[in-house]
């Protein structure tokens, strides 16, 4: 044998960054602050005392890429995401945006031209209310 497998080199097939898990649930809770928190309002720093809280769990976790996931609640769209286990993730809209009862949820990416979106079986419903 003459080495030819050492020059030979092995390839994993790309991974698909457009892929779109499955939502498997979500658990939406209204979020009262003791303090106010900040966060990030395009170029602009604001405050709140409140904010509605997505609990996601996916069928696999989102790949990674430049681009974060966004929730669409309706017309709403919550961009501010944070993995917090395996296929779960924490979706958090800051302030008081009004989300229609029952509008269909879905997870898509977003950033140019028309969001790439993976509808589900699940619409908005207010499952409680916590302050921390």
């Amino acid at each position: 044998m003459d080495g030819d497998f050492t020059r030979q080199e092995l390839q994993a097939p790309a991974p698909d960054l457009q892929h779109l898990p499955k939502i498997e649930s979500v658990k939406a809770v209204r979020i009262r602050y003791r303090r106010p928190v900040q966060y990030a309002e395009g170029a602009s720093r604001r405050e709140t005392d409140e904010a509605t809280e997505f609990q996601v769990r996916t069928s696999e976790d989102f790949p990674i890429r430049a681009l974060a996931p966004a929730l669409f609640v309706g017309d709403v769209v919550v961009t501010e995401s944070e993995r917090v286990g395996d296929r779960q993730y924490r979706f958090v809209a800051y302030g008081e945006p009004r989300f229609e009862e029952n509008a269909p949820i879905s997870v898509g990416w977003i950033g140019s031209g028309t969001p790439e979106v993976q509808p589900s079986n699940f619409a908005f419903r207010l499952e409680g209310e916590e302050t921390r």
